[in-house]
């Protein structure tokens, strides 16, 4: 059956080629046609049926045209239509021109599979490897980067005032208030010692001075420590002993961090894709400036805006402070990611040696001068009436010795050095700088780093590593999609379906028809 010339031909000038790394994504068939027929610069009708495979099977073919080479530099795409065998339009990349002679030009040509059975396929669920979202919103986007960076910029983001106030803790074995208990429940666990609380400085001497005086050698330590671990435990009422007062718990208090209040950039510079604002590139640091940091995610926060924390302080010998998040990871309350302000300084003492061995001996001291005199008194009877003088004699020196035995061993008391008792130096210099406490800070990567970053994001969107139908049109300029293994179904020639595979599994950006393909700056 023999057809009459019939076949139309297109040549024009776009912006992608069979790398199929940018390709041009249209809503409708009318659309696309549009498009390229805007761009045509070349139209040759009356033309016998254009094939898009040689006969020995190769994917580029071949099609002669009356027209002077040097006419058809300029273009390299084309699109055709046989009108004997329907009104489908078939797209095609112009891989080469070659010269036949002066007005003929023979055209090299490459089935462009995308354009051709755009709207004959259908992109099933598929494992998507990358792509851009559909929402960009801090959190809502954290499968894992390959990127590796160091070096990172800080921002304080709080100043937390619970622990501006310290004071002096000194634990006893003496009740200054002769309770007649035995101990105590502080921040809910029993203390067999006695706690009292000053914070002034001056009041602590007396204190001491007091327990010398009434207990002895009673004294087990004197820490400084911030107010807000007794705050539940103190007494007003208590007068001048401050002794802490029984508490069912350690005292809390709730530290709420607005986020909103801050303008946070990476050294300068303001990313354009929301997934900067997630770890690792943007994360919360907690420190207690100590050697310990705590870093936490925003996204994991039930408010990442405004994350939240608890803090608890005990009182015991050895007091501590605990920071832990509030609705972290699930949990309302994360004490296993918590972070603690341990080894509170322990002041120094200086002890009277003499006061605590005159209040340990006094007893034994009054019964052995007693017992001594009455050796004496004795003795001086005995003689005076000359009856067992030389037993009277013998009463007198033993009375005689055990009254200086006595004044010896109080006199060699008093001539011992007062004992002191150093204080431990750990965390001592930081809370003579006011930074034994937390301090809040927003960790970001730097500048250099985000800029990168920032950029690969752009143009290549987000790792994403699970099955789904790409976003094709979720973006206004573009969309990146790569995918592992695409599923497609539908109708057309096998060496055409597997290189649109090709191109998926290879990763390809899908412009919007009326953007300029290419420009990442739109």
């Amino acid at each position: 059956m023999a057809f009459n010339p019939s076949s139309t031909i297109y040549l024009c000038n776009v912006p992608i080629d069979s790398t199929y790394k940018n390709q041009i994504w249209f809503g409708n068939k009318t659309a696309q046609f549009d498009y390229f027929f805007a761009r045509a610069d070349k139209i040759f009708t009356d033309y016998l049926t254009v094939r898009k495979t040689k006969p020995d099977g190769s994917l580029q073919s071949s099609v002669r045209v009356n027209n002077n080479i040097d006419d058809l530099y300029g273009c390299n795409y084309m699109f055709y239509q046989n009108e004997h065998h329907g009104t489908k339009w078939f797209y095609a990349f112009i891989t080469n021109l070659v010269y036949i002679n002066e007005g003929t030009t023979e055209i090299v040509f490459e089935t462009d599979v995308f354009q051709t059975w755009l709207f004959d396929v259908e992109v099933l669920p598929s494992y998507v490897a990358r792509e851009h979202s559909t929402v960009d919103i801090p959190g809502d986007n954290v499968v894992p980067e390959p990127f590796n960076f160091d070096g990172y910029h800080f921002y304080s983001v709080f100043d937390d005032s619970s622990l501006t106030n310290w004071g002096y803790l000194i634990t006893s074995t003496h009740d200054l208030d002769d309770s007649g208990f035995r101990g105590k429940r502080l921040s809910g666990v029993y203390q067999g010692l006695y706690f009292y609380y000053y914070d002034n400085v001056d009041y602590v001497g007396a204190a001491l001075d007091q327990l010398e005086d009434e207990g002895g050698d009673c004294i087990v330590s004197v820490s400084l420590i911030p107010e807000f671990c007794v705050e539940n435990s103190i007494d007003e009422d208590e007068g001048a002993n401050r002794s802490l007062v029984a508490s069912r718990k350690p005292n809390e208090t709730d530290i709420d961090i607005d986020m909103t209040a801050f303008a946070i950039t990476f050294g300068g510079y303001t990313p354009k894709n929301q997934k900067l604002y997630t770890a690792p590139f943007y994360k919360l640091i907690v420190t207690n400036h100590s050697g310990q940091q705590a870093e936490y995610n925003f996204e994991d926060f039930d408010r990442p805006l405004k994350p939240s924390f608890r803090m608890y302080g005990d009182v015991s010998a050895n007091p501590s402070i605990t920071l832990c998040p509030l609705d972290y990871k699930g949990l309302g309350e994360n004490i296993d990611e918590g972070i603690s302000i341990q080894g509170f300084p322990q002041c120094s003492t200086n002890t009277d040696s003499y006061k605590l061995w005159l209040a340990k001996n006094q007893f034994g001291i009054a019964l052995d001068v007693g017992s001594s005199i009455a050796n004496l008194a004795m003795g001086a009877t005995l003689s005076a009436s000359g009856i067992g003088a030389g037993f009277g004699g013998m009463q007198l020196v033993a009375g005689a010795s055990g009254v200086l035995s006595t004044v010896n061993s109080v006199y060699q008391a008093k001539k011992q050095p007062n004992s002191g008792q150093a204080g431990s130096p750990k965390n001592n210099l930081l809370t003579a700088m006011g930074q034994n406490k937390f301090d809040y800070y927003v960790r970001t990567i730097k500048r250099e780093y985000a800029i990168t970053i920032d950029a690969f994001f752009t143009m290549y969107g987000y790792q994403v590593n699970r099955i789904k139908v790409p976003n094709f049109n979720t973006r206004p300029c573009w969309n990146y999609v790569q995918t592992v293994d695409v599923n497609i179904s539908g109708g057309i020639p096998g060496n055409d379906m597997e290189r649109l595979k090709q191109m998926y599994n290879n990763g390809v950006t899908f412009w919007r028809g009326n953007v300029t393909v290419g420009d990442y700056s739109q």
